[in-house]
């Protein structure tokens, strides 16, 4: 299993937070439209978060996604 399928994430829906999902999860959740744009998705509970709307390519394409900036 390759590292980005054991990379783990937490989605951020409102005041919701879920997680922590494997990449695996939300690269499926991408495909079958299940992100919303404005969902965030972040490394902890806590943030930082990005906009799925900002990481969606680097989502599907399996690169790193960035969490340096706080969008949220």
């Amino acid at each position: 299993m390759s590292a980005s399928m054991t990379e783990q994430y937490f989605l951020k829906r409102g005041a919701t937070v879920n997680g922590p999902l494997l990449r695996e999860k939300l690269e499926k959740l991408l495909a079958a439209k299940r992100l919303k744009t404005n969902d965030l998705l972040g490394k902890s509970a806590e943030g930082p978060w990005r906009r799925v709307a900002e990481v969606h390519k680097q989502l599907r394409a399996g690169q790193p996604l960035d969490f340096v900036s706080d969008t949220a």
